[in-house]
This record gives C-alpha cells, sequence and structure tokens, in this order.
C-alpha cells in the first residue's frame, strides 16, 4: 500500500502575497525630487506672465515730478550792484515779480543825462533857426533821432532790475555784487516750488500701453496716506530718449524710453522730483 506525504493543497495559489506598501516618508521624497520642480516652475512661469500683464501690458509705469529750472539772466552789460536791505542766497524764496538783482545804474543815469542835454540844445537850436526851412528840417530829424536814444536809455533804465519770473527757490548763484555780467549771461536759477506735470518713460515692454493725448491716468503719490489723482496724458514724445538716472531700475544700467508728460488737475500739490506710480487706462477713450 502507498502511502501518501503530507503537503499543501493543491487549490491555494503560489503567488498570493501582497505587496509591500511604499512608505510615505519615501513617496514624499520621490514628490520632492521629480514632480515639486516642474510644479514649481509652471507655478512661478505662470506667474511671471501674470505680473508682466499686470504691470506692462496692465498700463503701469513708474514717473516723476517735473522740475522747473528758470535761469534769470540780464539783458544789459554792466556791473551787478547790491540790491538795498538784502542779499539774495541758495535757498531763499522769491515771488514772482519780486526783484532778486540789479545792474549798477549810474553809467547809464550819466548815459541819459547826456542824451538829454543833447536833445535840449538840439531844441534849443531848432527854435533860433527860424526862417531857415533846410537848417530846420535837419535839426528836426536829430531831435527825433536822439528823442530815440533817450527812449531805449530810459527802457534800458528800467531793464536794470532784474525780477523772477517765477515764484520759487533759488537753488543757483552765478554771478554775485561788484562782478561784470555780460547781456545774456544768468545771474541766478530759480526752481519753481509746484508742479502740475509728471514725465514718465515707457520701455521697450511697455509699449502695449500705446498713450494717446488725452488718455486717462491714475497716480499714486507715495506719500502716508497714499494719495490718488487722476490726470492725463498731455504730450507724447516723438522719439525715444535716455532714460534719467532718478528713473532708472539699476543705476548701472541704461535705460531708453518713450517720455511721456502727463497732467494732473489745477489745484493738486506735486513737489516737483517727487517719484510717483502711473497706471494708464489701456483702451480708454481719450477726451
Amino acid at each position: 500500500m502507498t502511502r501518501t506525504t503530507a503537503g499543501p493543497s493543491s487549490s491555494t495559489p503560489l503567488d498570493d502575497r501582497q505587496p509591500i506598501p511604499i512608505p510615505m516618508r519615501v513617496r514624499w521624497q520621490r514628490f520632492r525630487h521629480q514632480l515639486l520642480p516642474v510644479l514649481t516652475l509652471i507655478f512661478c512661469s505662470i506667474l511671471a506672465g501674470w505680473l508682466w500683464y499686470h504691470q506692462a501690458a496692465g498700463g503701469h509705469a513708474v514717473g516723476a515730478v517735473e522740475v522747473l529750472h528758470v535761469p534769470v539772466t540780464t539783458t544789459v552789460h554792466g556791473t551787478l550792484a547790491y540790491l538795498p536791505g538784502k542779499q539774495i542766497q541758495v535757498l531763499d524764496k522769491v515771488g514772482e515779480g519780486d526783484v532778486v538783482a540789479q545792474i549798477d545804474s549810474a553809467a547809464f543815469k550819466t548815459r541819459r543825462a547826456a542824451l538829454q542835454a543833447e536833445l535840449d540844445d538840439l531844441r534849443r537850436q531848432a527854435k533860433e533857426s527860424v526862417g531857415d526851412a533846410a537848417r530846420g528840417k535837419s535839426l528836426q530829424a536829430m531831435i527825433d533821432s536822439k528823442q530815440q536814444d533817450l527812449a531805449d536809455a530810459d527802457q534800458k533804465l528800467e531793464s536794470l532790475q532784474i525780477r523772477s519770473p517765477i515764484s520759487g527757490t533759488v537753488t543757483h548763484v552765478h554771478l554775485r555784487p561788484g562782478q561784470a555780467a555780460q547781456a545774456g549771461d544768468p545771474i541766478l536759477e530759480i526752481s519753481a516750488d509746484r508742479s502740475i506735470a509728471i514725465v514718465a518713460y515707457l520701455r521697450q515692454d511697455q509699449q502695449l500701453i500705446n498713450p494717446t493725448k488725452g488718455m486717462p491716468v491714475h497716480v499714486y503719490l507715495n506719500r502716508r496716506p497714499v494719495q490718488t489723482v487722476v490726470g492725463q496724458v498731455e504730450t507724447v514724445g516723438g522719439q525715444v530718449e535716455s532714460v534719467p538716472n532718478r528713473q532708472l531700475r539699476d543705476q548701472k544700467v541704461p535705460e531708453w524710453g518713450l517720455p511721456v508728460r502727463v497732467a494732473v488737475p489745477e489745484g493738486v500739490s506735486l513737489r516737483p522730483g517727487e517719484i510717483v506710480t502711473l497706471d494708464f487706462k489701456v483702451g480708454a477713450a481719450g477726451r
């Protein structure tokens, strides 16, 4: 009789073993090294595109409040005289029409007195030349010429007082009392204390703004609290120009941009040279 050896049942499958689960720590490590960099790159690309659209295409730019520098010059040759009771210095406040310099009038008064004496003599001679028509006509022509010279001398005397063309602050003093001045020489420079215009430079990556005259612009003043006013494009430059140092993104890298002048309503207090943020309303119709 044959004996049968006991063993596993023939109905039990040989590959019924369960796989060992991968620990969460290992899964996280694989995710960090394989998928996370890809997802991060995609997210950063989308974010960069969104920022570019809202900053460049959306119409954002940086501008500076226009600074108006006005040179004060003389129209005659002469020596600067001391102003009675005051001496203009740098940072002095002056008003429009204030006398800020004066040319010594001594030589001009002497010249005028001489012209007046010559005119009086000619008039006397004209009275004595009664009956001599030719001489009378010649004297009258000389009188007319001398009267014109006298009028010119009076005009020069009036121009010896040099007045400020604007209200503002004295920023430079080029010539002082006692120094000689030639016609057209700058004596002082005055900077306006207020401005109603902003100048921005649009770079190559901001061409989608396409500014046009009358386009509305929101102006954000970088103050505490932040102030916002609405202006509009006044003029657009005809050519690309070098961006001023104060508006460069990197002081070491020169940039070029299209200059745009933005005007704000009267009554808005802007400090000349102040940096502001502009939001051009792209797509809005100009007025």
